[in-house]
């Protein structure tokens, strides 16, 4: 939840990562907000943004283990 403002957005918008899966949605979800992970931040190189990227989904997967079951 928060706006991108490595890309200039300023809006505050939700993004939505579904991890292990390649399903397309056409309705309305329900997301369940489980735990903070980190604050917004703006990167100034879109190299820096996906390795943070790539650390939040190894926090994500730490509070989720039975995620790190599924490759």
């Amino acid at each position: 939840v928060g706006a991108a403002i490595t890309f200039g957005e300023t809006n505050r918008q939700v993004e939505v990562h579904i991890l292990d899966r390649s399903i397309v949605i056409t309705g309305t979800i329900v997301v369940e907000l489980m735990k903070y992970i980190r604050s917004n931040q703006q990167f100034d190189r879109i190299d820096d943004l996906k390795k943070q990227l790539e650390q939040d989904l190894i926090a994500i997967r730490q509070c989720l283990p039975e995620l790190s079951k599924i490759k």
